[in-house]
């Protein structure tokens, strides 16, 4: 599996408070067969102690077998305040960037802008939409889907333990076809923000199938890290959604 999106720079941001704390997040992933990790902080003016503390993971990281890259996770706002040519990709290979919008509602202007980083050669992930907005914000999410971004769901979205909120919106998502990677977004070694992408995994293949995993959590993150346009999913509907659309269209 490949994981775009975790924080794991220690001592930076809300991420693990010791080195420790991110050892123990990345032996998580090595067992969960994670082979590459982008390690993010939340967007700020120090990438370089964002770089130390991932070039001190990783000596055990190639122990492992696991590849790391650090990054940073932006909100939308900080995407004008920062020039392209200083923007912090996912991969060295990649011209994506995640972007949080922290906020329920996604503002008028962000397709457009979005649109306009695209032309000069930036790419978007959305992250964890299932945890921001609710069903009104679909026709945002087809736009930003069909327009080549990509819309990441987080991992523990999909527990049990999780807000039924978010684990509802997750899967209305899933269904309608509108989710290209699942990522971890862990932030702790143990807790509601710890590292849980076999268990994410498991859910999907009974829940979706075995192709989707494979697209979810290997597939298109590969494509991304290439900067490639993600392979779009299926759709699910359940019965109610096939019922209406015979009769009333889409």
């Amino acid at each position: 599996m490949i994981d775009l999106h975790c924080h794991l720079p220690f001592g930076i941001s809300d991420g693990p408070e010791c080195i420790e704390d991110s050892l123990k997040i990345l032996h998580s992933a090595a067992e969960s067969g994670v082979t590459h990790v982008t390690a993010v902080s939340h967007y700020n003016h120090h990438f370089d102690k964002v770089a130390e503390a991932v070039e001190a993971l990783r000596p055990e990281a190639e122990k492992l077998n696991v590849e790391l890259f650090p990054s940073f996770e932006y909100d939308y706002i900080n995407l004008d305040s920062v020039k392209i040519e200083n923007l912090h990709f996912i991969g060295p290979e990649s011209r994506y960037v995640l972007v949080d919008f922290r906020r329920e509602r996604i503002p008028y202007a962000a397709p457009m802008r979005f649109f306009e980083l695209i032309e000069q050669g930036v790419n978007i992930v959305v992250v964890h939409p299932e945890k921001l907005f609710g069903r009104s914000e679909l026709p945002n999410l087809k736009k930003f889907s069909e327009g080549g971004i990509a819309l990441q769901v987080n991992a523990l979205s999909l527990l049990p333990e999780s807000p039924s909120a978010y684990r509802r919106m997750a899967h209305w998502l899933l269904r309608h076809g509108l989710v290209h990677l699942i990522a971890s977004d862990a932030h702790r070694p143990e807790g509601h923000r710890r590292y849980v992408m076999t268990e994410a995994r498991k859910i999907i293949t009974e829940t979706y199938g075995e192709e989707l995993a494979e697209q979810l959590f290997e597939e298109n993150p590969a494509r991304l890290l290439k900067n490639l346009t993600p392979v779009d999913p299926p759709e699910f509907p359940n019965r109610w959604e096939r019922f209406r659309r015979r009769w009333f269209g889409r």
